[in-house]
């Protein structure tokens, strides 16, 4: 066997070059990409008494928020004086990733029997910190959907309208470099929309419904927006109600309704008419709504189709001044990806949310079915779902019972995708 010997400066060089050289096979393959999801958090604003005050104990006490998904529950405070209770506080503002029934939230203590209120919400702020080692990242902001307005309560003699359709929420996306994103002083304020509750159905004769809450804009950083869609009229008395507007990519929102018109497509001026609502027409505008029909012709308003975002809400079925059967709730607007709600001689379905692997953002459903109308029975609207699906509006009523209730907005959503390439 032959032998060759290496001299003590040829065996440095060779020691110096294997040193230097990457390995082959990389014990740990590199990052490729991160996703981030943000989902909503939420803590309660205010509350409102809405039925059932009577017959709780005097004194100062505290009141339990039930139902929803919390960390921490929610409490409000108050006085109860000749055994009905006063103006509310918040006691307890809670952290909710999914918030109670809406718009008419049961609450147990202070020894009422069937105590309910309104609540308002406002988002919990959370943070981005970009991780070791980023080149870019994409973000997808979708705004939150409002709620649908509450149906109408009419004697038998008069016509009505269900509430309008919620707006659906803006979407946006960004890309940004590692350098952009440090020009913005990390950790980043990160705040996901809240989808604006319905609104109530009206409760005594001769009453208009309540309008639905807009959905308050989506944040990322302290430049870029995605805004929330605008409330949906609450019901009228003879004439039809309007739907919101969708949002756009700006921190405001679509409108609120307007008697008898669809809302417009986010940041647009132009209105559908009464029954209709018209899409989205740019890339990233939330549909406008549908406005629920003039209460003499008895049917209901579609909900307009977002292009690449939410649809709108579909709006709830009105009656005419005749007593007859009920008509039947709209469907909600279709959104370009997700599923939307039906309407129908019932409550109306939510919305569904869809996402793919090339587009990575859940799509909101469009808002759900205004509910239809009965002459003592009316039904709710369907909410929209996650990504700022508007919600559809509640069905009027007549002789008597309480009107169907607005679904509530579907929630925003924020998508970071970091890449290390």
């Amino acid at each position: 066997m032959r032998r060759f010997l290496l001299s003590s400066t040829a065996l440095a060089f060779a020691t110096a070059a294997l040193a230097q050289q990457a390995p082959l096979i990389p014990s740990v393959p590199p990052r490729q990409s991160n996703t981030i999801f943000y989902a909503m958090q939420a803590a309660a604003a205010t509350a409102t008494v809405f039925t059932g005050n009577s017959g709780g104990t005097n004194g100062a006490c505290t009141l339990t928020v039930v139902g929803g998904t919390a960390s921490v529950a929610a409490t409000l405070t108050g006085t109860v004086a000749g055994n009905t209770i006063g103006a509310l506080s918040i006691g307890t503002a809670g952290v909710y990733t999914a918030l109670p029934a809406s718009p008419v939230i049961s609450v147990t203590g202070c020894g009422f029997a069937s105590l309910t209120v309104t609540m308002t919400w406002s988002a919990i702020a959370q943070s981005y910190t970009p991780s070791p080692g980023l080149v870019s990242a994409d973000v997808y902001e979708l705004g939150p959907g409002s709620g649908g307005g509450g149906g109408a309560q009419q004697v038998s003699t008069g016509s009505c309208s269900g509430g309008g359709g919620g707006g659906a929420g803006g979407l946006r996306n960004i890309t940004l470099s590692a350098a952009a994103i440090g020009y913005l002083s990390p950790p980043l304020t990160v705040i996901v929309g809240v989808g604006g509750p319905g609104g109530a159905g009206a409760a005594t004769a001769n009453t208009a419904g309540s309008v639905g809450a807009a959905g308050v804009y989506s944040q990322f950083g302290p430049y870029f927006y995605a805004g929330g869609g605008g409330g949906g009229q609450g019901g009228a008395l003879a004439a039809a109600s309007g739907g919101g507007g969708g949002g756009w990519w700006y921190s405001s929102g679509g409108a609120a309704g307007s008697a008898g018109s669809g809302g417009s497509g986010g940041g647009v001026s132009s209105n559908g008419g009464s029954g209709a609502a018209p899409a989205g027409n740019y890339y990233w505008l939330g549909s406008g709504a549908g406005a629920g029909a003039n209460g003499t012709t008895g049917v209901a308003g579609t909900g307009g189709r977002g292009y690449y975002g939410a649809g709108g809400g579909g709006a709830g079925a009105g009656l005419p001044a005749s007593a007859g059967a009920g008509v039947n709730g709209a469907n909600g607007g279709q959104a370009f990806l997700g599923v939307q709600g039906t309407g129908g001689a019932g409550n109306g379905t939510a919305g569904q949310s869809v996402s793919t692997v090339s587009l990575v953002w859940p799509d909101g459903g469009s808002g759900g079915a205004g509910g239809a109308s009965g002459l003592a029975t009316a039904f709710n609207g369907g909410a929209g779902g996650l990504g700022g699906g508007g919600g559809g509006g509640g069905g009027c009523v007549q002789n008597g019972g309480t009107a169907g209730n607005g679904g509530k907005g579907g929630d925003g959503l924020i998508v970071v995708v970091e890449h290390f390439f």
